[in-house]
């Protein structure tokens, strides 16, 4: 006879209730030792630490509840001064680690990479530092090397200076920082270029790139169609019920476009704008779809900013401007391959793409790809292309700081897509003597920097109490990539007879980091 589950349950014996209210004592075989309580409570900061969670976390009743049932009142969890107290004790572990590996770094001769940046959240302002470095196995390593607070200190070029080196010695590195870390990145930033002036400093380049297409997108001709999405974008972002957000998912599902909110352009997020650009591209039907119907519903604040046909197409062409510094953009914030070596190439590749007689290619996705003649383009879109592309030659070519470009030429010829240097025979816009310029500073630096040199005479003639003969021994340098006199020219060193072949240094490219 069938039985509805029902009924079994009711045939099942009542199950005794688990009480919660008073905790068990430790029986003598559930005790746990002192060893393996600590272990657990440093499992709870690292997982707290990691997953971002709040160090309170733990004393929640219902997380005691779940321990009380596993370990039947074995183990308590830590309150937020336990966990603190691990916190601080994983951090001291992880600085020691730190310190160990710069430690061994500079035994071997290697100079670590670094890259940095000041991050700030809700008045709180870090001077962050991130270092990169090659591993036995060819691998990119990335470590967080500092994230020093400023608390009530100004962002000034002096207190990056001495934070810098306070955390440079901290961790292990040398206090000039220049003789022990390689080619260290930041932003144009005037206060971050003020503080590691003498610290060897290079641009981030991804930034100066983001710089230059400012230069586009606040140009006279495209402001005014930047300002109406910035607009449109504004007013979705306030009307949210169904006559404005609503109202626009609706016109994306009539137009067979998938639901997505508009973009909003972020000064300091890169790409933002080429980003909320592409958006209006990709939902053009659904905006004008949205014109048509709700527009009049919307009242003056939507109306006001509305886009035209010439709007629209000096929109798309925009796009098709950007997208290549975009992509660019992407690939150069890599941190698992160099990205040193890809500077000049990829960027005198960019500089020729964007001439002012260059056809502009159109590639979308989706969408067959086509080219546009200087002639065919919008005349705003042309002008603002003209002046991002003079901007890029000033900044990459006309005033590009000598010892700046002898660091990316010799790790251009480092890379073995590039060790011919023939990538700069397509532009015209580059002498063919760099060729012969940059080979030459390559070997200067084999030669004055990492050829390995005999020890001196006398002091070989004076012996050794070892039997074995004296070995060579590499140059000392306090350069990076480059010995440089006090005054931050070159340092060329004697002339000295090139090598047949010229060997990588052990120095980790620095990424190109923000």
């Amino acid at each position: 006879m069938y039985k509805h589950p029902d009924d079994f349950i009711k045939m099942a014996p009542a199950p005794e209730p688990l009480d919660l209210s008073k905790p068990k004592g430790q029986t003598p075989i559930n005790v746990l030792s002192a060893r393996h309580r600590d272990q657990i409570h440093m499992a709870h900061a690292r997982w707290l630490c990691k997953r971002k969670r709040p160090l309170s976390l733990p004393q929640d009743k219902e997380y005691h509840d779940i321990w009380d049932i596993a370990m039947r009142g074995a183990y308590t969890p830590p309150d937020h001064k336990i966990v603190l107290a691990n916190v601080l004790q994983l951090s001291g572990l992880g600085r020691k680690k730190l310190f160990d590996v710069n430690t061994s770094l500079r035994t071997a001769g290697i100079k670590p990479a670094m890259a940095g940046d000041i991050w700030s959240d809700r008045g709180v302002s870090l001077l962050g530092l991130c270092e990169y470095y090659m591993t036995d196995e060819w691998r990119i390593n990335e470590l967080v090397l500092a994230a020093s607070p400023f608390s009530k200190e100004r962002h000034t070029g002096e207190a990056i200076d001495a934070k810098t080196r306070e955390s440079c010695v901290s961790a292990g590195l040398s206090h000039d920082v220049f003789s022990s870390v390689f080619f260290p990145v930041s932003d144009n930033a005037s206060n971050m270029k003020n503080g590691w002036a003498s610290f060897g400093r290079g641009p981030c380049c991804v930034h100066s790139g983001q710089l230059s297409v400012h230069v586009y997108l606040n140009h006279p001709s495209i402001k005014p169609t930047r300002d109406k999405e910035h607009g449109i974008v504004a007013h979705w972002s306030h009307a949210t019920g169904v006559d404005g957000l609503g109202a626009l998912h609706r016109c994306q599902k009539e137009s067979d476009l998938p639901e997505h909110h508009p973009v909003k352009d972020v000064e300091t997020r890169w790409s933002s704008g080429h980003d909320q650009m592409e958006w209006f591209r990709v939902f053009q039907r659904a905006v004008q779809l949205y014109d048509v119907n709700h527009a009049r519903k919307a009242g003056h604040a939507y109306q006001q900013h509305q886009m035209g046909l010439e709007d629209w197409r000096i929109n798309t062409e925009s796009v098709a401007v950007l997208q290549p510094i975009a992509d660019w953009t992407q690939h150069m914030q890599g941190t698992k391959y160099p990205t040193l070596p890809l500077v000049l190439p990829t960027v005198y590749d960019l500089i020729g793409g964007m001439a002012p007689e260059t056809a502009l290619t159109c590639s979308f996705q989706g969408t067959p790809s086509y080219d546009l003649e200087p002639s065919e383009m919008h005349p705003s879109v042309l002008s603002a292309r003209t002046d991002i592309h003079a901007d890029w030659v000033s900044r990459w070519i006309t005033n590009l700081p000598p010892k700046t470009k002898r660091v990316y030429a010799i790790a251009t010829l480092l890379h073995p897509c590039f060790k011919s240097y023939d990538f700069i025979d397509q532009y015209d816009f580059i002498p063919s003597a760099d060729r012969v310029w940059a080979l030459r500073e390559l070997r200067t630096e084999w030669s004055t920097v990492w050829k390995a040199k005999p020890k001196a005479a006398a002091q070989a003639a004076a012996g050794s109490s070892s039997d074995n003969a004296p070995a060579d021994e590499p140059a000392n340098s306090p350069g990076a990539f480059g010995v440089f006199n006090e005054d931050g020219t070159p340092f060329l060193g004697a002339p000295a007879p090139a090598p047949a072949v010229a060997p990588a240094p052990a120095v980790a490219p620095a990424p190109a980091v923000a």
